[in-house]
């Protein structure tokens, strides 16, 4: 009885070792598993997406006020939202509040808030002007899967 249970797991044995020792089989299944895994993670993680956009500065009391506009979706944007902004891509980031969003026909238009001594400070550190100044904005777009800001990075979407 030992030699028949003997022989069964040496041909069990023997085609297990073909399988996966003597062929690469377990080696692709093994790197097709961790690459499926890999795309279903990057794929389920999500993203907050930002878009850049530039805007004119203005005095309004003590305040500096920015308007923006442009062709963006102001859905993901409410006001006392806060929002980055910088004035060169090598400056300081700064944050500034949400006052008003109005979606218009041919695009958007977001007012945002900017204390007078943050104005000050990054000017100081960038060398220009106090008014009239063109200010870069980072809004929300929504969310994005990591797997679509890999594939897409080059892109602007």
């Amino acid at each position: 009885m030992n030699a028949a249970k003997g022989k069964k797991n040496g041909r069990l044995w023997n085609g297990f070792s073909y399988l996966f020792i003597r062929t690469p089989l377990a080696a692709l299944l093994i790197i097709a598993g961790l690459c499926g895994g890999l795309y279903i993670w990057a794929d389920s993680l999500l993203l907050q997406h930002y878009v850049t956009v530039s805007g004119s500065a203005s005095v309004s009391g003590e305040y500096m006020l920015v308007r923006l506009k442009g062709n963006y979706d102001s859905s993901y944007i409410d006001i006392r939202d806060t929002a980055s902004w910088y004035l060169s891509a090598d400056g300081g980031r700064y944050t500034g509040t949400v006052v008003a969003v109005q979606a218009e026909a041919g695009g958007s238009t977001v007012e945002l808030e900017i204390s007078r001594s943050q104005w000050t400070r990054a000017n100081t550190e960038s060398g220009k002007t106090l008014s009239g100044e063109q200010v870069f904005v980072e809004i929300p777009q929504g969310q994005r899967s990591l797997w679509f800001k890999m594939i897409y990075k080059g892109e602007r979407l």
